[in-house]
């Protein structure tokens, strides 16, 4: 749901790069986790957990480091101060603040749950996908 507000809300206040620079934020951990997953499928036991430990670090740099540290301070700092865009602060550019630290929450969240479950990897040694159910 913040993720389509984002869109919206980029467009309309001439966000359009910072827009785009959250999607390719969310695009670049797919790689390692689809050859994880691809690896699981296989029953490739240490390659899936290469990869899964892959995507975690990607995980952590792009979503943990890069994005509060680029995107957000951009969006806070920068574009306040652009004269382009100076008349449109007031109705959108809040929401557009607000819903890109909610998303940073939510990234917070999901890198704890990540988290346990490479430590659960680790210490098994083996990647256990909680969200499917066998049966």
């Amino acid at each position: 749901l913040s993720l389509p507000s984002l869109t919206h809300f980029s467009v309309s206040a001439l966000r359009k790069r910072i827009g785009t620079m959250v999607f390719l934020l969310h695009d670049v951990s797919d790689v390692p986790l689809e050859l994880a997953k691809a690896c699981r499928y296989a029953n490739l036991d240490s390659l899936t957990t290469v990869f899964f430990a892959v995507f975690f670090v990607v995980w952590v740099l792009s979503r943990i480091v890069y994005f509060p540290n680029v995107i957000i301070r951009t969006a806070l700092f920068e574009v306040p101060n652009c004269p382009q865009i100076e008349w449109k602060r007031d109705y959108c550019m809040v929401a557009f603040d607000g819903l890109l630290l909610f998303l940073f929450a939510i990234h917070v969240y999901w890198t704890f749950l990540i988290g346990r479950i490479l430590y659960r990897t680790i210490v098994s040694g083996k990647v256990n996908d909680e969200r499917e159910d066998d049966t």
